[in-house]
């Protein structure tokens, strides 16, 4: 949600107010002062923007979602609907996947005691099947890895599961001199 909001439809760059305006979930709106009397949602720009929920119930659904409840009891607790649980859900998902994607560190190295830290190394196929039915229609393989101790990750989408991509991936991602564990899996040798 934003701190300030310039109207977009009077070109003077008119900086907006915010009002409260009960008949908006939220109960506040941004509303242009002069001249052309604009106004826009406070969600307006966010990711909360196409929701029906309030932000109390998104923020709830989030809590328990992150703090590894069940989807039902999500439900029996904000006492919405298993799509609207799905719909937060995904969107968090969503965003810690950019976050793993976009602003990754290399992880690994040694402890400030000189011991290894291990990184646990896997690659996974993620998928969708039309309808949720049949065959794969489509997919993208991933290599990822976390660091034991500290939890810190890393995922990063590649074309194929090859040697070559493989290594080039785990010298980006893995700080020289870690130790890294995988499934023994021969592209890995």
């Amino acid at each position: 949600i934003k701190n300030f909001q310039i109207c977009e439809c009077c070109n003077r760059g008119q900086l907006m107010s915010y009002i409260k305006r009960a008949e908006y979930i939220d109960n506040y709106m941004w509303q242009c002062k002069r001249p052309c009397t604009n106004s826009i949602k406070i969600r307006h720009g966010s990711f909360f923007e196409n929701s029906r929920l309030s932000f109390l119930d998104i923020f709830l659904i989030m809590y328990y979602y992150l703090r590894g409840d069940e989807f039902k009891d999500i439900e029996d607790e904000v006492e919405v609907n298993r799509d609207s649980v799905k719909g937060i859900t995904d969107l968090i998902r969503e965003m810690i996947a950019d976050c793993m994607l976009y602003f990754n560190e290399k992880i690994g190295g040694m402890e400030a005691n000189g011991e290894l830290k291990i990184v646990e190394v896997d690659e996974s196929l993620f998928f969708k099947r039309k309808y949720h039915w049949g065959r794969i229609v489509n997919g993208t393989w991933f290599i990822g890895g976390i660091e034991r101790k500290s939890r810190n990750a890393f995922i990063y989408p590649v074309a194929d599961r090859t040697a070559g991509t493989i290594v080039r991936v785990l010298a980006d991602n893995i700080e020289t001199g870690s130790l890294v564990v995988t499934d023994k899996w021969r592209a890995y040798n």
